[in-house]
């Protein structure tokens, strides 16, 4: 890509936004989008100007919010129906579509990026409770697309909360990896609390189907995690740690504050200290 070609792409978009923040720069506006492309979110192949020039104005959104600013992003997949695409033939159209399909994604109607805006629209108060202000629309999962190739975003851990698994979208191996443990005929909870269970071998079985969860959230291979590991170290972000939480509490009827989970504590630890609260 020569310099000339990326900064046609992104000058477009960059100078754009930025020239609207600077003239609005103070102005408490009763809203402010920014109209994206999820190429922004999962990134697209050979348009690497493209999701550059989007990211920028995701930057200068998230700046306009922290000085306390309404400022919001809608992050799209391709349009249809209206403008450019209410106006070519059907052929061209199947093509469009077939490489906006190719990437895992679908397409957006013009009533859908009404929804979009009106969503932006009240999320773009800093103090929201989404804190990003950000609406992505037009990404498909495994099920939607099932039967298709999976791009490589899906095997991204980061992005394992847009990613709705099927097992019979999974080899044998993964399906078993990936299972819940609520799948299971005997609840953990029932298994640990079992008078004749010992409590080094109750903790064990927590460690064992905790740690197997683990894996399944962060999409990693069966026996990847160490029991003794960091979660810090293993990679477990907020929102991960979010997922785990809600693990504990589904399966044990316990009470784990995400900062144990991201305060460099292990799989083990964290089990010991749910079964503290069990006993």
């Amino acid at each position: 890509m020569t310099l000339d070609s990326l900064q046609k792409t992104l000058n477009t978009k960059a100078d754009g936004v930025s020239h609207l923040d600077q003239y609005y720069y103070n102005t408490p506006l009763d809203f402010f989008i920014f109209l994206s492309s999820i190429s922004a979110v999962v990134g697209t192949s050979g348009q690497s100007s493209y999701s550059a020039a989007n990211m920028y104005g995701a930057a200068v959104i998230a700046q306009r919010r922290a000085r306390g600013l309404k400022a919001s992003t809608v992050e799209l997949s391709t349009v249809f129906g209206v403008g450019y695409f209410s106006s070519i033939d059907d052929d061209k159209q199947k093509s469009i579509l077939a490489n906006v399909q190719g990437f895992n994604s679908i397409p957006v109607s013009d009533a859908d990026l009404h929804e979009s805006i009106y969503e932006a629209i009240l999320r773009a108060s800093p103090d929201a409770a989404h804190q990003t202000g950000g609406i992505t629309m037009g990404i498909a999962t495994e099920m939607a697309l099932k039967g298709q190739g999976k791009p490589r975003w899906h095997e991204d851990p980061r992005f394992g909360f847009m990613t709705a698994r099927d097992d019979s979208l999974l080899s044998p191996a993964k399906r078993s990896q990936g299972r819940r443990s609520h799948d299971r005929k005997v609840p953990i909870k029932q298994l640990l609390t079992a008078g004749s269970i010992a409590p080094d071998e109750a903790l064990n079985i927590a460690t064992k189907y905790f740690t197997a969860e683990i894996e399944n959230v962060m999409q990693l291979s069966e026996a990847s995690v160490h029991p003794e590991a960091s979660l810090m170290d293993v990679g477990v972000d907020s929102l991960m740690a979010i997922d785990l939480r809600a693990w504990f509490f589904r399966e044990l009827g316990v009470n784990m504050p995400v900062l144990s989970i991201l305060n460099g504590g292990s799989s083990k630890n964290l089990c010991k200290a749910a079964m503290e609260q069990l006993s």
